[in-house]
Formats: structure tokens, C-alpha cells, sequence
């Protein structure tokens, strides 16, 4: 016989059994309910704070950014400055070595007085020239406590180094 509802004892305990099935079934969907609210809202806060992230980040980025182009202008001012300065310094030399081949062609052939032995023969060596000499604060700088004009040695026409 198989045990109905409302048969004795069986019938008692499987309405316990299913009051209690009932009722733990319901705590646990309740419990769900909860976790997945709890969840929502943690999720809701990590939004929030991954996107405050996101805006300081890109404040920063934004903050170097600015520096960065005030950086390149000033660079490029620089390099436009530098840019012209050689333009000029081209056109100082051109003009210069105009005016030395020019003051060269127009002067009569020195003696030089100074002359070394190559193998059998002698070879005059050219003497530094002092009205060709233009005063030039970079190239006058000291070197090692002497000047770069002074460096010529004297009378063999060569640079120390």
C-alpha cells in the first residue's frame, strides 16, 4: 500500500519532511536574493572606484601631456633660434673665406722661413697668419688652462694636442 497524504504516521512525518524542505528551500532563495544584492552593490562600488581611477589617471596623463607640449614648443623655439643662428654663422663664413681668398689673391708670395725634411727634400710649412686672426669667444675658451690659440705651436705650424 503506498502511503498517501493522510495516512498514519507516514503521512505526519512527510508533511514534516516537506514543511522542512519548504521552508530550507526558502531560506535558501532568500539567501540568494541577499547574496546577489550584495553583490550588485559591491560591483556598483568597484564601478565607482575604477572609474574615479580612470578620471585621476587621466588627469595625470592630461597634466604631463600639458608639460610635455610646453616642453616641445620650447624646443622648437630652441631649435628655430638655433636654426638661424646657423644661417648666419653660414654666411659669416662664406663671407670670411671670400675675404681671406680675396686678401690672399691681392698679397704678394711670402719667403717662409721654416722648412723640414722630407726624406731628401724640404718642404715649407705655412706659418699661422696673425691679420687673419678674428678674436671668437667659443674657439678662445681655455682648454686645459691654455687658450686654443695658443695651442699653434710656434714655428712648426701644428695644433698640440
Amino acid at each position: 500500500m503506498k502511503p498517501g497524504p493522510w495516512n498514519g504516521i507516514m503521512c505526519i512525518r512527510q508533511a514534516k519532511n516537506w514543511c522542512g524542505l519548504q521552508t530550507l528551500l526558502e531560506l535558501l532563495e532568500q539567501r540568494i536574493a541577499d547574496l546577489e544584492a550584495e553583490n550588485a552593490k559591491i560591483k556598483e562600488e568597484y564601478d565607482d572606484l575604477e572609474s574615479e581611477r580612470i578620471i585621476e589617471e587621466n588627469a595625470r596623463r592630461d597634466a604631463e601631456n600639458a608639460e610635455h607640449k610646453v616642453r616641445i614648443e620650447e624646443l622648437e623655439k630652441n631649435s628655430a633660434d638655433i636654426s638661424a643662428e646657423n644661417s648666419e654663422l653660414k654666411v659669416e663664413l662664406v663671407k670670411l673665406r671670400h675675404d681671406f681668398d680675396s686678401s690672399n689673391l691681392t698679397q704678394q708670395p711670402q719667403h717662409v722661413n721654416n722648412s723640414r725634411s722630407v726624406g731628401k727634400e724640404k718642404t715649407a710649412v705655412p706659418q699661422p697668419d696673425a691679420s687673419h686672426y678674428i678674436s671668437d669667444p667659443v674657439i678662445d675658451q681655455p682648454i686645459n688652462g691654455t687658450s686654443r690659440s695658443s695651442q699653434w705651436r710656434k714655428g712648426d705650424g701644428h695644433f698640440l694636442r
